[in-house]
Parts: C-alpha cells; structure tokens; sequence
C-alpha cells in the first residue's frame, strides 16, 4: 500500500511539474497577444481585410520580437547586458547557476570562433 502511495504521489507531483508551466506559458502567450492585437488594431484598419486581421497581426508581431530578441542574445553586446542584469539586477538566488568549463557560452567571448568566420 506504501508503495502505491508512493508511485501515486511521485506521478501526480511530476504530472503537475510539467503540467502547470507549460498552463502558465499557454496563459501568458494568450494574455500578450491580447495585448497586441488592441496595439495593431489601429494598423489592421488600413489593410485588405484578407491580411487585417488583428490575431494573425499579433501573433506576426510576437514572432517578429522573439526573432530580434533571440538575434541580440547571440550577439556580444547581448552576452554582456545578460551578465548585468544577471549580475546586477536578479538576486542571486533567481539567477541561474553558472557551469565553468562546459560548452560554448562557457568560453571568452574573444577565444569563440563563429561558424561565420569559415564561409567564403
């Protein structure tokens, strides 16, 4: 009987670990792109009502921002403002814990060589 417990309290714990962050995620994306499509409903008007609508609008822009916010991470200048606000304006116990020695964001930024620097 100990054991079933067990299994059951370890399967119903691990289910809502997985389950509630990615209900959380779900929430949040649907709450930002309300939020966007009150700020492109303006720009949706002056479109052919093909391509005007506001959710398709939104869900454009959303992907647009995490494309230049994924670009700037991988930049220099990214690495640098993630060290400040990491080190800086998180506390510690929010920021994550830092590997030395493991992979490529481990290395000096001037010892990495970009796969750009091979192409002709």
């Amino acid at each position: 009987m100990k054991q079933l417990l067990a299994f059951l309290k370890a399967t119903l714990l691990g289910g809502a670990l997985f389950v509630l962050p990615a209900w959380l995620a779900v929430l949040l994306i649907a709450k930002v792109l309300t939020h966007l499509q009150v700020f492109v409903k303006p720009v949706t008007s002056h479109l052919p009502e093909s391509i005007g609508h506001p959710g398709i609008i939104a869900v454009v822009l959303l992907l647009a921002i995490c494309f230049v916010v994924g670009l700037v991470i991988h930049t220099t200048i990214g690495e640098h403002i993630q060290r400040f606000v990491e080190g800086r304006l998180l506390p510690e116990r929010l920021s994550r814990p830092r590997i030395r020695g493991r992979g490529f964001r481990s290395m000096p930024v001037s010892h990495r060589v970009r796969r750009s620097h091979f192409t002709t």
